[in-house]
């Protein structure tokens, strides 16, 4: 270690404590040894005062040294204090007897510290320059003057030189060992920052490799060498060939030359990966390795896998694409303006409609596309979008062609990630079309609620009608049709034995053709009253009611047995006086038409059917064809002859009336001997 060579200070900053400890000690040494030598010379032997010249010489360049050292001219002063006291030795050895004077051993203590604070070039200098001094001595002894016999002047020099080399080799030996420990020092931190690089190497989420001149593999981490099918062993020597393939390797020559003659280079290729066999997309850089010459000794490669971002760029891209094609051929006009109100992206029908193309009408102010008067009425609207807040509106635009239409506008803020409204899309309609095909549909509508109102009032007058009839009916036509029957039973009790087979026969013809007109007006006035009464709907438990029914239908015919099966909880949202009605008539057709066979079977019951809730009413009995079952809800039609089973054709007539009235429909399914179900839905359902 030595002073810097360019400098005022020393090149280790471990050492320069001790160094200039060291230099201020040997200057103090030589200031007060020499001084102290002087005044034992004036004291001893004041006659040979010229043995004192040496002495004094090192004197004063001691204390220049000293003065040099606190100007902080360090370097100066060293040089001056090694040079100077070896210059300041010469005349003292050559007064105090030559080879025979104790000063001679001052010469190696100055060139060792030659050595140690100016370096090995210095020391080799006063080495030659000591030898020269030496063999001169040897060579003309006869001419120099005799050493000094007292005994105090002659040990004190070697006294002096031993307290200096003492001290000096103290703050050699320190310095040393300071320096020893800050290597070790340093070691332990280069070894533990090796370390912490390689750990760093070895985890970062990279491909690092390292190569040299010739192209091969001086380190590779453990990412890189599994990604190419190696260890991170068995890879270091291989040659870039080797671990790309012959193929890659070419594609990439000019890039490693250029990275070798010391450019950076970045570029982004496809390497199938050893660990998944998949094509990876890597992000690649070389750096260029230089040594302490600046020379460029290898390079290193960083390789990023960047395919899930490559594939999210190439998915956003389809994206782009797929919204562009949507933008361009939705039956819309579509915009999108900046805060200064700048169209920066139209599609084909906005551009159409106001008879631009892409190049002339993307870049213009809004105002220039519809014009001046228009963009006054929409000026308010677009800064409100602008404001951050969605904007729908309707207002007439002049096309190219100088039609006014109406135009649907739909405007919503466009916001950047800060929240920051950085323009507004706009979404158009012309909706000039709907908007006539609107004013006709009320104007229509207008008509159709006129001609409602007329045909209400038309009905509610048929209806009074209708219930004026159904008076007279009632009460004009029942009265007749009592006579007819009292007075023919009376005919049959009074006279009956008066009349032959043949007249009683048509007495009583009469009297059931009476019966049957009575009976066929109830049904008329039930059919009727189910028609207007109001409806109140409510819940209602179907199940209940059929029980209800078929009780009364087995109190009234004890003797006919017949097996009745009900579904509990089955509910309905209805008219409960008319689900009664209705649920009557099917019960007592079922079990009118099932009166015939062995052992008759109702069943009453719920299904779902589409999706959709169907009540049923089965039975066992006859049955019917089903080419006739469109005349089944008819009234007054029917599939069977009256002797066969009485009735008059309007029950399930009435049935079809109510069900219509709750919204809902009913039809049948039957079979000539295999019985009949009735299915029915009465719209919405509990």
């Amino acid at each position: 270690m030595h002073f810097d060579p360019t400098g005022d200070g020393f090149t280790d900053g471990v050492t320069d404590g001790a160094r200039l400890r060291a230099l201020r000690v040997a200057g103090w040494s030589l200031l007060t040894g020499p001084a102290l030598y002087l005044a034992l010379i004036f004291l001893t032997v004041p006659d040979q005062a010229m043995r004192g010249l040496g002495p004094a010489f090192v004197l004063i360049l001691a204390a220049a040294t000293l003065l040099l050292l606190r100007a902080g001219k360090a370097r100066f002063a060293t040089r001056l204090l090694v040079y100077g006291t070896f210059a300041g030795l010469i005349p003292t050895i050559v007064l105090h007897g030559g080879l025979q004077a104790p000063q001679t051993i001052a010469l190696p203590l100055v060139i060792l510290l030659a050595g140690w604070l100016l370096g090995i070039r210095h020391a080799a200098a006063l080495t030659a320059l000591g030898l020269a001094f030496v063999l001169a001595l040897a060579a003309y002894p006869a001419d120099l003057p005799a050493p000094i016999t007292q005994q105090a002047l002659s040990a004190f020099p070697i006294a002096v030189v031993l307290l200096i080399t003492g001290l000096l080799t103290s703050y050699i030996v320190h310095s040393n060992d300071s320096r020893l420990d800050e290597v070790r020092r340093l070691g332990e931190a280069l070894a533990a920052e090796k370390s912490q690089l390689a750990q760093i190497a070895e985890n970062i989420p990279a491909l690092i490799f390292h190569g040299d001149r010739d192209l091969r593999c001086r380190y590779a981490n453990r990412r890189y060498a599994e990604f190419f099918g190696f260890t991170p062993e068995n890879i270091i020597g291989k040659n870039v060939a080797d671990i790309l393939g012959e193929e890659s390797a070419r594609a990439i020559h000019s890039k490693l030359q250029s990275v070798l003659s010391g450019e950076w280079v970045h570029y982004n290729a496809v390497r199938r990966s050893a660990v998944d066999g998949r094509n990876h997309h890597l992000d690649i850089s070389f750096v260029p390795e230089h040594d302490e010459s600046g020379k460029v000794a290898g390079f290193y490669a960083l390789k990023l896998d960047v395919t899930e971002r490559h594939l999210a760029e190439s998915a956003l891209a389809d994206s782009e694409a797929h919204l562009r094609l949507v933008a361009e051929n939705v039956p819309a006009m579509i915009a999108y303006n900046d805060r200064d109100l700048v169209v920066r992206y139209a599609n084909r029908r906005y551009l159409e409609f106001f008879g631009f193309d892409r190049e002339s009408g993307v870049g213009r102010h809004i105002r220039d596309i519809i014009g001046a008067a228009a963009f006054e009425k929409a000026e308010p609207l677009l800064r409100q979008s602008l404001a951050g807040e969605p904007v729908h509106y309707r207002a007439t635009r002049r096309s190219a062609a100088g039609e006014e239409r109406i135009i649907e506008v739909e405007s919503v803020p466009d916001r950047g990630a800060d929240g920051t409204v950085r323009g507004a899309y706009a979404l158009m309609r012309d909706i000039t079309d709907q908007q006539r095909a609107e004013d006709e549909v009320r104007r229509f509508n207008a008509d159709l609620e006129r001609r409602v109102s007329e045909r209400t009032a038309e009905l509610q007058s048929a209806n009074k009608e209708l219930e004026s009839f159904a008076y007279s009916i009632s009460h004009d036509l029942r009265a007749p049709l009592r006579g007819i029957d009292g007075f023919s039973h009376l005919l049959a009790e009074e006279f009956g034995d008066q009349l032959d087979e043949t007249g009683r026969d048509y007495l009583d013809r009469v009297r059931r053709a009476a019966q049957r007109m009575g009976t066929l007006i109830d049904d008329i006035l039930e059919l009727s009253r189910v028609t207007r009464l109001e409806m109140r709907r409510m819940q209602v438990d179907l199940s209940q009611i059929a029980t209800e029914v078929l009780d009364e239908r087995t109190r009234a015919a004890p003797g006919h047995r017949v097996e009745c099966i009900i579904a509990p909880d089955c509910q309905a949202f209805g008219d409960p006086q008319l689900l009664r009605v209705m649920l009557q008539n099917l019960l007592e057709n079922a079990w009118k038409y099932s009166g015939k066979e062995a052992a008759p079977k109702i069943e009453f019951g719920h299904e779902a059917l589409g999706g959709e809730k169907v009540h049923f009413v089965r039975d066992n009995g006859v049955g019917f064809d089903m080419k006739y079952a469109d005349r089944l809800f008819t009234p007054f039609q029917r599939l069977h002859k009256p002797e066969e089973f009485e009735g008059t054709g309007i029950g399930l007539a009435t049935v079809a009336r109510i069900v219509h009235r709750h919204g809902g429909r009913v039809w049948a399914e039957s079979a000539v001997g295999a019985g009949t179900t009735l299915r029915f839905t009465l719209g919405r359902a509990a």
